[in-house]
Parts: structure tokens; sequence; C-alpha cells
């Protein structure tokens, strides 16, 4: 992490935390998936109405 020294009294946050070796990469836990499944069924759902409404024209 960078530190006060690494800042050097800037306001900005040193870039150099990309180079710490001790920062894991790809460590987040894993995320929800009802998500997905919810945007997906909506989706479909107003494709549906979509469709019918065409068809109704």
């Amino acid at each position: 992490m960078p530190t006060e020294k690494d800042n050097q009294g800037d306001d900005r946050v040193s870039e150099s935390i990309w180079d710490d070796p001790n920062i894991p990469a790809g460590n987040s836990p894993p995320l929800a998936s009802w998500p997905l499944w919810l945007s997906a069924a909506l989706w479909c759902g107003w494709t549906c109405v979509l469709l019918f409404t065409a068809m109704g024209s």
C-alpha cells in the first residue's frame, strides 16, 4: 500500500500500488447469480411484450 512517503505531500495517490506484489490479484468474492437471472427474465419478458404488441397492430 502507498504510504505518506510514497505520496510525497501530493493529494493524489501514487500509481505504485499496481506494482505491489503483496496485493493479490483476483481475490474478490464471487458475485451473486440472482441479478443475472432476474435481468435475463425481465429482458425475455419485455421482448415478449414487444412481440405481442407488434403482432396485435
